[in-house]
């Protein structure tokens, strides 16, 4: 008796771990993969100037998720700043700019205002409604935790998603038009 109860204990503990395990691994999915369209959006940024997503097609762009209060996402932002600089204003393959749009995942406006600045992030376009993941573009692009990163080419495909900066870079670099 003692041994089919172990038995059953065993076997429940495996199941329980193989649906945390399954949940994870389903729930934790990216809601867009490479190859996919990128979903568009529309939002007013905080110089107050309009964005919409699909008037970027022409351009590569990455779409960053982050927050002023996550460190991985600030050392990001030191590297995002670096290939910024490096790949804005140049000429690729197929397209004609780089740019980044970053989306922070925020409650406090004021310490997003003050990273923006810490980190130099000189780019144009930054958004935050301050609804943390409940902002409708995590809810669109299905956005658990950040950094989140999509790349997405001229004509709006993805091409990487959650790239390390460094990945983002080597793409871009293989696809800047030699003189």
């Amino acid at each position: 008796m003692a041994t089919i109860k172990k038995s059953y204990f065993i076997f429940a503990i495996i199941g329980l771990v193989a649906l945390i395990v399954l949940g994870k691994y389903f729930f934790g999915q990216k809601k867009y993969v490479t190859g996919e369209l990128a979903p568009n959006f529309e939002v007013v940024l905080e110089s107050g100037e309009a964005l919409n997503l699909a008037a970027m097609k022409g351009k590569y762009f990455l779409l960053d998720f982050w927050g002023s209060w996550c460190v991985p996402c600030r050392a990001d932002n030191l590297k995002l700043v670096k290939i910024y600089d490096q790949f804005h204003g140049q000429k690729f393959d197929k397209a004609n700019d780089f740019e980044i749009i970053s989306i922070s995942i925020e409650e406090d406006k004021l310490q997003w205002k003050k990273a923006i600045e810490a980190d130099k992030m000189r780019w144009k376009y930054h958004y935050s409604d301050l609804n943390m993941l409940d902002s409708e573009i995590a809810k669109t692009y299905r956005v658990q935790q950040v950094p989140t990163k999509y790349l997405i080419n001229e004509m709006g495909i993805i091409v990487g998603v959650d790239q390390t900066v460094e990945e983002i870079a080597a793409f871009l670099e293989k696809r800047v038009m030699k003189n």
